[in-house]
């Protein structure tokens, strides 16, 4: 009974296979319950599925190079960011050497 309740089969479905197995129709009651079955999956859906999974490997690289994209942008930044720092601190000691009597 636990079992019919964890995988949501009626008591009827499974005695049905109970017969079909005693029977020794196992194999030919399987296929016509799977042909019978509205979950079945038809042409036009794995289709639909094999493009989607598709798509959805395409993008996942894109995401992918995206980030690293962002990852060296904000190195560069960071760089740049650096250098303009350390220039403009350079700027505001400017050695005497290369000072005028004026200054």
């Amino acid at each position: 009974m636990r079992l019919l309740r964890e995988f949501n089969l009626a008591k009827g479905t499974v005695d049905r296979w109970l017969q079909a197995r005693d029977d020794e129709e196992w194999a030919a009651s399987m296929v016509a319950m799977s042909e019978r079955s509205p979950k079945r999956m038809g042409n036009r859906d794995r289709a639909e599925l094999a493009r989607l999974r598709a798509e959805n490997e395409a993008l996942k690289k894109k995401v992918a190079q995206s980030e690293a994209a962002q990852q060296i942008l904000g190195k560069a930044f960071e760089l740049l960011e650096g250098l303009t720092t350390s220039s403009n601190e350079e700027q505001t000691t400017i050695p005497t050497a290369l000072m005028s009597a004026d200054e």
